[in-house]
């Protein structure tokens, strides 16, 4: 599958790497984001043209190894395409699908607080090495996605490559982290007040034989799906396309990667995120206003979107935070203050050390208080493109990218090493935070006393964002620099 149209835009890409395309609009009904991200996450060099010329296909055509199992929508039947088409792969109906999920999420609940406190150097210095932007650009990712593939990614080696990934995610032993894993997936999993997925895959080339038990482990414990192909071929593209566009929605409608993977290609490991959500309280649209947004480089006119209500505000030294409620979630606003860029902020270690403890409990950040607060927020539809490898390499991952230095015995006895970590976000906000309506009261607010203080919080320059999940993971964060999509 190789469009004349994007001839001109691939030709500088090597073979063993993913480039994009333009999916098919979804027409699920029933899921409107106002989030999705997807991580190509890793490309499997092969390294196998010099150690074994002319190495045949083992099998041919395409298959799938192994299913991860989804619940059903709203105890229906699922439906025919989208994010849980092909139903939830259970003999047994989704009813046990539910169960184990709520298993996995009760499991994590017990543990929470234990989680925030290991996870939260992961969040703040990944945050710090993916969001900062050379030329102003917007930057996007997925912490919990990047948290998914780096474990997946664990399970298919060992020695050195293994404990890298060990040591970055805080787990003694590839047992726990395959726990932990499998519980964060649960917690995040919604489909009620707010609709989060995370989907992940494993695309195995044909001429490398595979190990089924480590499939049927990231089945089982990271909801992962994998398959076998003939890499490079139409069919096993257009399968592996139509997986990314369903798994998204076609929300990366644009965006999503033209796959054109060698034949020498040995693996592809994917995740996605796809993320919906709807304002506690929307903005009014009568209260909107034009204005502009200062970017590093210019003005950029937009509109923003105002409320005046009470709430709490946390400040440091170099910025002020704001947080607005969504029905199973919430998004956490950073304003840097005006002479920091997004950039030198996230190398602060006062705000660093705020993410962790918010994500942790926002209770813990002393420098806090309620007051009625003036917010104005730009309407935006962001998106960012990165490679992620070097930033990984920073924070201590190598050996997967090493060849020969670490066996991935765990999935083939064949020498291999991943080459790219791809990965493509878009976040937009408009007054409802999502189409679709419904209105929500929520106890305890109208009974407190009105605050005496009152500040005003204008999102006019470049800020971060961090949009958090009921089970208070970090589903995306992000440096807003400029508005124009």
């Amino acid at each position: 599958m190789k469009p004349e149209d994007i001839f001109d835009a691939i030709t500088g890409i090597r073979d063993d790497q993913i480039e994009f395309a333009k999916p098919r609009r979804s027409r699920l009904w029933y899921i409107t984001p106002i989030a999705a991200c997807l991580v190509l996450a890793l490309i499997a060099a092969p390294f196998l043209k010099a150690r074994v010329p002319g190495a045949q296909p083992l099998y041919t055509g395409a298959a799938q190894l192994a299913e991860a199992r989804y619940p059903e929508p709203d105890g229906s039947e699922a439906p025919e395409a989208g994010p849980y088409a092909g139903g939830s792969g259970c003999s047994d109906g989704s009813g046990s699908q539910w169960e184990e999920i709520e298993r996995g999420r009760e499991e994590y609940y017990d543990n929470r607080e234990a989680y925030a406190r290991r996870l939260g150097g992961f969040w703040a210095d990944s945050a710090g090495t993916f969001l900062t932007a050379v030329n102003g650009e917007n930057m996007i990712f997925s912490p919990v996605s990047l948290y998914t593939v780096l474990g997946m990614s664990a399970e298919l080696c060992e020695g050195g490559p293994r404990q890298e990934i060990l040591s970055l995610l805080k787990s003694s032993g590839i047992e726990d982290l395959r726990d932990s894993a499998r519980q964060i997936w649960c917690a995040s999993f919604s489909l009620e007040q707010s609709t989060c997925l995370l989907a992940n895959s494993l695309w195995l080339s044909n001429s490398v034989d595979y190990k089924q038990p480590v499939l049927d482990i990231l089945a089982e414990n990271y909801f992962a799906d994998s398959f076998r192909g003939d890499m490079g071929s139409s069919e096993y593209q257009l399968m592996h396309l139509n997986w990314l566009n369903e798994k998204t929605n076609g929300y990366l409608e644009g965006r999503l990667p033209e796959l054109d993977l060698s034949p020498d290609t040995v693996m592809c490991l994917d995740s996605t995120l796809y993320f919906k959500g709807r304002w506690s309280d929307e903005f009014n649209p009568a209260l909107n206003s034009d204005g502009y947004f200062h970017a590093a480089y210019m003005d950029q006119p937009c509109t923003f979107m105002s409320e005046t209500a009470a709430g709490y505000y946390y400040k440091g030294e170099g910025f002020t935070a704001v947080s607005k409620s969504m029905f199973g979630g919430s998004m956490l606003f950073v304003l840097p203050g005006e002479d920091i860029s997004t950039n030198e902020l996230l190398a602060d270690g006062e705000y660093r050390d705020f993410i962790s403890a918010y994500l942790q409990s926002p209770g813990l950040w002393q420098n806090a208080g309620r007051a009625i607060i003036n917010m104005s927020v730009p309407k935006f539809d962001i998106a960012s493109d990165m490679e992620m490898a070097l930033g990984l390499k920073k924070l201590g991952v190598n050996g997967i990218f090493e060849a020969g230095y670490g066996s991935f015995s765990p999935i083939t006895d064949r020498d291999f090493a991943f080459t790219s970590v791809r990965h493509t976000c878009r976040v937009s906000i408009d007054e409802e935070g999502c189409e679709g309506a419904s209105v929500l009261v929520m106890p305890g607010d109208i009974s407190e006393e009105p605050p005496e203080e009152e500040i005003d919080f204008t999102l006019d320059r470049p800020f971060l964002f961090t949009i958090i999940n009921t089970a208070g993971l970090p589903v995306y964060m992000g440096a807003v620099n400029r508005v124009d999509s």
